[in-house]
């Protein structure tokens, strides 16, 4: 989150840090680069922009610049619609122009009204959390593209193809591994086979039994759930 925050919301689970962001107030980190990145509104920050509007237009224009921006604001629609929550400092005319013409000025930052402070805390954390599981699975998606099996075509039948892998044994040993390797919190089957999606799930089942005979990988876990590991224990067992 920024540094400046005060009174900031709560992300259990998550790993939270104070800095400077470039703009908004919490930011989806994967290393050092933004993934996501909210501004959050109060009713009454909000309202007071009104009185600086290019400035807020401005940093807006700041925050549409980063990769999947948002502003999230703690109040209803509504909320500035109402002449009794606007006790007379702007007319509701003025309130709905103003924040029409945020929205057709801004077209690609979405502006969320939650509604309360709770509801735009939980949307955040979930809209975070969307977007981290968004950028693993691109993440798993470029490793398929790059350790994917190259394969050669042996002729066609009709209009079926067939397919002969060129894939060795060690080969698909050594790609397994180096794929677990680079996965601290490690892979199902399941996963396996989507990033190698031209291996029999088959021979990628008897890869992993291989790897931990040899002790290069362990296995935790029972099904369709478990979960294999990278293992320190680097030695060759045959």
């Amino acid at each position: 989150m920024d540094s400046a925050e005060r009174y900031p919301w709560k992300f259990p689970k998550a790993r939270v840090e104070r800095r400077r962001l470039p703009a908004g107030d919490y930011a989806l980190m994967h290393n050092e680069t933004i993934l996501a990145v909210v501004e959050r509104k109060t009713y009454e920050n909000l309202l007071t922009d009104f009185d600086s509007i290019a400035i807020l237009h401005r940093s807006l224009d700041e925050l549409s610049g980063l990769p999947n921006a948002a502003m999230v604001i703690e109040a209803h629609y509504g909320d500035f619609m109402n002449p009794k929550r606007l006790e007379g400092r702007w007319p509701a005319a003025h309130a709905y122009r103003v924040i029409s013409e945020l929205q057709a000025m801004h077209p690609h930052l979405p502006i969320i009204f939650a509604g309360t402070r709770k509801e735009a805390n939980l949307w955040t954390y979930a809209f975070f959390r969307a977007i981290a599981w968004k950028h693993e699975r691109e993440q798993l998606d470029e490793d398929s593209i790059l350790l994917k099996e190259p394969s050669a075509s042996l002729g066609t039948i009709g209009t079926t193809s067939s397919h002969i892998s060129l894939d060795i044994s060690p080969r698909l040993d050594e790609k397994v591994y180096a794929v677990l390797n680079a996965k601290e919190g490690g892979l199902t089957l399941r996963e396996l086979a989507f990033m190698f999606e031209d291996v029999d799930t088959g021979n990628l089942r008897h890869c992993l039994e291989r790897l931990k005979r040899r002790g290069r990988v362990r296995c935790e876990g029972r099904g369709s759930g478990a979960r294999w590991y990278f293992s320190s224990l680097d030695h060759m067992q045959e």
